[in-house]
């Protein structure tokens, strides 16, 4: 209930799915994208219409785990910027574990274990596994790049 879902669809079709997910109470709007664009314009769409505290970015292809909320809401109330997490990474094609995650697992893994966030702050591209406080992507005017599929952010 207290969660917003936007879902963009950046296709040449239209929207292959206007279904509420299962087990959800939360509002869904539904917006649509250039696919010549790219996934960071979509993202910029999306930026636009977000009324939460937080923010989390999921792409098609990645899923949320079982227990996902409740680490989440561990930090609702805090007022951190942004907040890491690791991941899980399976093959699509076999659903077996994955590699892909375990550079985030490191830099996560550093930090808590040295303290050193260097590779937390300039070394972590992209905004997957990081949840953002709203007001301080709105305050610095975050956008991502649109010319390319580069999950960079910028700051404008």
């Amino acid at each position: 209930e207290d969660m917003q879902i936007i879902l963009i669809y950046n296709g040449n079709n239209t929207f292959p799915m206007k279904e509420k997910p299962k087990c959800s109470n939360a509002t869904i709007t539904y917006l649509e994208s250039s696919a010549i664009k790219g996934a960071g314009h979509a993202r910029n769409v999306g930026l636009k219409e977000v009324k939460g505290r937080y923010i989390l970015f999921l792409d098609a292809d990645d899923y949320f785990t079982p227990g996902a909320f409740d680490y989440f809401d561990k930090y609702i109330y805090e007022n951190n910027d942004i907040v890491f997490f690791t991941s899980t990474s399976i093959r699509l094609k076999t659903g077996k574990i994955s590699t892909r995650h375990l550079e985030h697992v490191r830099k996560i893994d550093d930090f808590l274990s040295n303290g050193n966030d260097e590779l937390l702050r300039y070394r972590w591209e992209g905004p997957v596994c990081k949840m953002f406080r709203t007001d301080y992507i709105k305050e610095n005017n975050f956008q991502f790049e649109v010319d390319s599929y580069d999950l960079l952010m910028k700051r404008c």
